[in-house]
């Protein structure tokens, strides 16, 4: 199923357009990477299934909230270079936001510029009251993303094995 154009966004190098099943393979190699899944998946090679099943909680996601996950490209190419979106949490039910870009790709701001994308479709032109963003502390890409987006941190917590340090922005009213 084709979400709406309207759900693309755009920025001054990236475009985002909602994922696709036709996404699939693109995606499960990227979720798959070494550099990507150490801290996105705690390191677990995830299955094909279990990255189809992402994608259609994402496309489902679209349809109900308008929330969802974004293939990232680089204006003006078909070739999917990272994702970005925003989900609900399991535990406390807030808006998470969520990215990743291949390796290679890394070090040049685009996490940062489709990041900052997201977070201005979620608090503008859906209007939510606020968006939260976690990662490894050891994560320090992560962490540099969340700050050069104008989050603030809020917390710091221990779960199983690592420290997570976890991010927010409000709308402002």
């Amino acid at each position: 199923m084709e979400m709406r154009p309207s759900l693309s966004l755009e920025t001054a190098r990236l475009f985002l357009r909602p994922c696709k099943l036709q996404d699939l393979d693109a995606m499960h190699r990227i979720r798959i990477d070494p550099e990507i899944r150490r801290f996105l998946w705690d390191n677990d090679v995830i299955s094909r299934a279990q990255a189809e099943a992402a994608l259609r909680a994402s496309l489902d996601s679209f349809k109900s909230e308008r929330l969802g996950i974004w293939a990232i490209s680089v204006k003006g190419s078909l070739e999917i270079i990272g994702f970005c979106g925003m989900r609900r949490t399991e535990d406390s039910g807030e808006v998470e936001l969520l990215y990743g870009v291949r390796p290679e790709m890394a070090g040049r701001g685009i996490a940062s510029e489709a990041a900052a994308a997201v977070l201005r479709y979620g608090l503008q032109q859906i209007g939510l009251g606020s968006i939260v963003a976690r990662a490894d502390e050891a994560n320090l890409a992560s962490v540099r993303v969340m700050q050069k987006i104008g989050m603030a941190f809020r917390r710091k917590y221990i779960e199983p094995g690592r420290v997570t340090v976890e991010y927010a922005i409000a709308r402002n009213v």
